[in-house]
């Protein structure tokens, strides 16, 4: 729900173009980053659109549950975000992913360990899903990789996918 009413507040949803917004609405000091989901996602609390960190953790390898320490660069350190996040083009036609669990970092490979062999994914219109992943670590959507830039959710243009800092 946070991501959806950042987009509403913001016209986008998280990414490098609404770094300036946040910082001028808000005149927060966390840092707001463009390398990890921790750092995007940082800016849902900027915003003081997320009050709390447990919201952004999954237990998966090497992450913690966070302190909930969200002022003076403490919101989303290291390891207190579980999700990856695929940072959406301006303008999203149907449904797209934008958060996910457990993805391998790096990778677009899914740990099939943590969640019983199903992956978190939150939809751009869907919310969230509990998706089977396939032997390969793949999510299978239109019976392609979730991640296959061929899969028609993404035009045919890669998606941009960063990882947490765990």
């Amino acid at each position: 729900m946070a991501l959806f009413e950042f987009k509403q507040e913001y016209g986008g949803y998280p990414g490098e173009s609404t770094v300036t917004a946040v910082r001028e609405s808000t005149e927060s000091t966390l840092p707001l980053g463009n390398k990890t989901s921790n750092d995007f996602l940082r800016q849902l609390v900027a915003s003081a659109i997320a009050q709390s960190e447990p919201m952004f953790y999954a237990n998966i390898a090497g992450s913690r549950k966070p302190d909930g320490v969200m002022t003076n660069g403490e919101a989303l350190k290291k390891a207190e975000c579980g999700f990856s996040y695929i940072i959406p083009p301006a303008t999203i036609r149907g449904s797209r992913p934008l958060l996910v669990t457990p993805l391998v970092p790096g990778t677009d490979v899914f740990d099939p360990k943590p969640f019983d062999g199903k992956a978190i994914v939150i939809w751009s219109d869907e919310g969230p899903l509990l998706m089977p992943i396939d032997k390969s670590g793949h999510v299978l959507v239109n019976g392609k990789n979730l991640f296959d830039p061929a899969n028609p959710i993404w035009d045919g243009k890669p998606p941009v996918i960063v990882w947490p800092d765990l």
